[in-house]
């Protein structure tokens, strides 16, 4: 698991080997806090398999960020 902070928040990037196959894919849990207080958001997929881990975990990466940018409002 590697863990990543953006805009202040906690992304913690999972990626692994489809069985049977040589194919990534990658999850990503995202802590953040808001005015509400600090909340949780899984981001599971995409559901596009990649030929390495690391292709992986960037995807998720970037798609977290995107994500925070979405729930964080500033």
């Amino acid at each position: 698991m590697e863990e990543y902070k953006y805009r202040g928040q906690i992304i913690r990037v999972v990626a692994t080997v489809t069985p049977g196959t040589d194919y990534w894919t990658a999850r990503a849990d995202i802590r953040y806090q808001d005015r509400k207080g600090l909340r949780f958001f899984p981001l599971r997929g995409p559901r596009s398999k990649f030929k390495s881990k690391e292709s992986a975990e960037q995807n998720v990466l970037k798609e977290a960020k995107k994500q925070i940018d979405r729930l964080i409002k500033v």
